[in-house]
């Protein structure tokens, strides 16, 4: 979004202002890094250990774990949002992500854990610190998102619980009195009796539901 990538210190703080003057209270941050690569593309290739070196991942924040940054004016919108954010006595999640679109693998995990670590000890002393979102997006009916890769589905599967798992983990050491989101889609066809199982790990499921348009 070209008009995001201008935002300077004030034009993340006047947004958030103008969230709470609408009767906003809650953000989400749907990404704290940006890497373009999907699920079954880089399948059993790409690890969180090289992230770094051979994909493009970039991050909106100033880490220590990977080198590359989103160019942006503001040095840190993670930080001014969560400050402006506690100002105005609103929440925020903290979108843990990007590793990869849909990707559940042990690399992605790894990833996952060594970000939200990083993410806490940065941030954690803002009261508007409320939770983490997984920005990965998942399917209600919990298969890979292309069909073609729908034979993975049990492997597939098996990853989204154990990530989910570790997950929940590393925020009860870290942080027990913050949530853990995912926003799935709300076609949960052929995974119903295994959403029980993986909503044990979770504390909100954010379910979108799509208006179809008529053919």
């Amino acid at each position: 979004n070209g008009e995001l990538a201008r935002f300077t210190e004030d034009d993340w703080r006047e947004t958030v202002r103008g969230m709470k003057a609408i009767g906003l209270r809650t953000i989400v941050i749907q990404e704290t890094w940006r890497n373009p690569v999907w699920y079954g593309r880089h399948y059993h290739q790409m690890t969180a250990d090289n992230y770094r070196d051979t994909y493009a991942g970039r991050a909106y924040y100033p880490s220590r774990l990977w080198p590359a940054r989103v160019e942006l004016p503001c040095k840190d919108p993670v930080e001014v949002i969560l400050d402006e954010a506690d100002r105005q006595a609103m929440r925020v999640f903290l979108g843990v992500g990007l590793y990869a679109h849909f990707d559940y693998t042990p690399g992605s995990l790894a990833w996952h854990i060594d970000v939200l670590r990083e993410l806490w000890a940065l941030y954690r002393g803002h009261d508007s610190l409320h939770g983490w979102y997984v920005s990965e997006e998942l399917s209600g009916s919990l298969r890979p998102h292309e069909q073609r890769y729908w034979d993975a589905t049990a492997e597939f599967r098996a990853e989204v619980l154990a990530f989910f798992k570790g997950m929940q983990e590393t925020i009860r050491e870290l942080a027990p009195h913050t949530l853990l989101m995912v926003a799935p889609d709300a076609n949960t066809e052929g995974a119903a009796d295994l959403w029980p199982d993986l909503l044990r790990h979770l504390d909100i499921a954010c379910f979108q539901v799509y208006q179809k348009q008529p053919a």
